[in-house]
Order: C-alpha cells, then structure tokens, then sequence
C-alpha cells in the first residue's frame, strides 16, 4: 500500500500539484485512505453475503465514531488491522446469538463498557500520538459521543425497536472499551506518556 501511495504522490509532483516537501504528508494521509476504503469495501461485500448489511453497518457507524477519539489498540501492519477489523465486524452476528441467549450478561457487559469509556475517555497510542491538548479534547468528545450513543439507545429502548438494532450499537460500545483496555494492559496503565496526565 506504501508503494501505490508513494507512486501516486510522485504523479502529483511531477504534475506540479503539490511540492517535495508535503510529499510525506500526502503520502500518508493516501495511503489512510486507501486501507481505509479497501477495509470498508470487503467488510461490506463479505456483509452482504451473510446479508446482515444493515446490522454491520449500524455497528460501524457506532464503533467508528466512538473509536474516533476513544483511542485504544491499534495494529502495525494493514495486514494485520485487515483481518483484525474484518473479523470484528462479522462477529456481530455470532455475538448476537450469543448476547440474545444470555442477555443479563450481556446487558451487564454493555454497561461496564459504558462505564469504562464515561471514565477513562481516551487512550492515546503511539500511531495516533496525540499532544497533550487533543488528548484533552479527544476524551472530552470521546464522553460526548457515549453519551449521545446511550441517549439513541434509550431511546430505542423505550421506543420498542427491535433487539438487533439495539444490540448493533451496543456492540460498537463494548469493542471500543475492550480496544481501550487492551491498549492499558499493553502499557501497564492509563498514564498519559507526553503529558505525564492519568485518564480523568
């Protein structure tokens, strides 16, 4: 992915639309959006073929905005986030089954979950290396974002819409809070490196 990239960066130099020096730059951010679009692309087809194309969807769109600025593990490799976020997103409708099962645990999880983002609000990590100010401000919107999403399922909730949509949701909840953990275990605790700030 870095050499298709690089090759498309260097066509825009030599086409005089950008200079050598925002050539690091532009180089990364097209190489983001290359791996982000091949992801979004087999993770939908591979939805449609277990045709739970809106389910997946909504838990993209819960998980995504959230993970946004909840920070939490994060792969080396494209490979590696490749396969990590496609299995992810197809568990879904294993969970489901699962959650629809055991529901009192489930909804137990859901909450902790809730509670680990409300408190910790963001990790940062070392490929996304926040300064100190976006730190801030990612945990501030990161406890926005929860809140907005428990609102929409309060709401739901109270609406009677069906489990799956609910779940979908939740479900984009809990992986956030598991991403965060995992990347505390990883340092050995929620100590902010840059700013030398825990998670408050």
């Amino acid at each position: 992915m870095e050499y298709v990239s690089n090759r498309i960066v260097s066509r825009m130099i030599s086409a005089d639309l950008i200079s050598e020096e925002e050539a690091k730059a532009y180089s990364y951010g097209i190489q983001f959006l290359l791996e982000k679009i091949i992801s979004y692309v087999i993770i939908f087809v591979l939805a449609i073929v277990i045709n739970r194309l809106i389910e997946i969807l909504i838990f993209i769109v819960s998980f995504s905005l959230l993970r946004k600025y909840s920070g939490g593990i994060h792969c080396s490799r494209f490979g590696t986030c490749l396969v990590a976020s496609t299995l992810v997103s197809l568990s879904g409708p294993v969970i489901f089954v699962l959650a629809d099962r055991f529901y009192p645990i489930y909804q137990g999880g859901g909450i902790m979950s809730i509670i680990i983002v409300i408190i910790i609000g963001s990790i940062n990590n070392p490929n996304i290396d926040w300064s100190a100010y976006e730190y801030k401000r990612a945990k501030i919107r990161a406890r926005l974002i929860i809140s907005l999403e428990v609102s929409v399922l309060s709401l739901l909730l109270v609406l009677h819409i069906p489990n799956n949509i609910r779940f979908y949701i939740s479900y984009g909840i809990v992986v956030c809070a598991i991403s965060m953990l995992l990347e505390i275990r990883k340092k050995g605790g929620v100590a902010y490196e840059e700013g030398g700030e825990t998670a408050s």
